[in-house]
């Protein structure tokens, strides 16, 4: 698995939240739903239902946010702060994961066998093209980004600390709660860097090919 993404150019997997969540994350790692439940540790999830079926994994994206439904959780909470964390792309050698050409909360997906999902043909197929979809040779995007911009990621494992590259949050001006960026910052800048990258905040840029879809 890692040989293939990294010989596409794959330098992080990516993980939104909410700011509120960060300090945790940074303490415990990302850590599935049901594992945060029974240690009874605070949180908020992006969304409440899970219709994936996978409600103890951790979502994630290849290299770029899935910008569709980052885009909806934000306007549908405005007073909120987000937080885009950028991890290692060893966490696919390292820990079981489940790969999904398009949303892996969609019918064709959920309904599927994970373990087949867990295979390298799976995998190869987020970046590859797919009936009802653009050609990847139509949307002037890099090999690392998956064809389908809301392919996810299901990692079934934790994931530590130490695979936490950065944590990203958008333009200055556009942060509400610039103390609690500050506080992150000083109390856990031995984990991650942090930084302002308002281009992770932004529709991907061949986003004109998936309107309507």
């Amino acid at each position: 698995m890692l040989p293939y993404i990294n010989g596409r150019g794959v330098e992080h997997l990516v993980h939104f939240t909410r700011i509120e969540n960060v300090r945790s994350i940074l303490e415990s790692g990302l850590v599935g739903r049901t594992d945060l439940d029974a240690a009874g540790i605070n949180y908020t999830p992006n969304d409440c239902h899970r219709f994936d079926y996978q409600p103890n994994a951790t979502c994630l994206s290849i290299s770029f946010p899935n910008y569709k439904m980052f885009y909806r959780l934000r306007m549908e909470n405005p007073e909120l702060d987000w937080a885009v964390i950028r991890l290692s792309p060893e966490i696919v050698k390292d820990k079981r994961c489940a790969f999904a050409y398009v949303n892996a909360a969609t019918r064709e997906i959920a309904h599927s066998d994970i373990e087949v999902r867990m295979q390298k043909p799976a995998l190869e197929s987020m970046f590859a093209d797919h009936d009802g979809m653009p050609m990847r040779n139509t949307l002037n995007i890099p090999d690392s980004y998956t064809t389908n911009p809301q392919a996810e990621v299901l990692c079934l494992d934790g994931i530590e600390p130490q695979y936490i590259r950065d944590v990203v949050f958008d333009a200055k001006d556009r942060v509400k709660n610039q103390p609690l960026v500050r506080a992150l910052a000083r109390d856990h800048n031995a984990i991650a860097k942090f930084q302002y990258g308002p281009s992770l905040f932004m529709p991907r840029r061949d986003h004109a090919h998936w309107k309507g879809r």
